[in-house]
């Protein structure tokens, strides 16, 4: 769960549900917009839910880390939150990857698993 830079009132958050969405906290019936359809690009966009998120300082693009086991459902993605589509998807990490980050002047990301 984060707030989204510049947008006060919008959080991002992965679910168990393995989508991502924004929800708008001034919306009083909880509606959220979904960023990541179950399928992308003719497979499922995750098969493990997200554990962990950031969002750059922009707000415009949302980082993604996800459970997995033995290097299945182990990868960070990064999404364009107005496009609403997976940029790229980072493959290698062989268990859950816990941690993402946007690094501070911009440019690069980063992410760590457990194993």
């Amino acid at each position: 769960l984060k707030f989204v830079h510049g947008e006060p009132n919008c959080v991002a958050q992965g679910s168990e549900d393995l989508t991502l969405r924004v929800w708008d906290l001034r919306i009083e019936d909880g509606a959220g917009s979904t960023i990541t359809p179950n399928v992308v690009a003719g497979r499922n966009a995750y098969q493990y839910f997200p554990l962990c998120l950031d969002v750059s300082a922009d707000g415009r693009y949302i980082l993604t880390g996800s459970k997995g086991f033995n290097g299945v459902g182990c990868e960070g993605r990064l999404w364009d939150r107005r496009m609403g589509k997976m940029l790229t998807e980072f493959v290698g990490h062989t268990q859950d990857t816990v941690g993402c980050a946007f690094m501070p002047r911009g440019g690069f990301v980063g992410g760590g698993d457990v194993g």
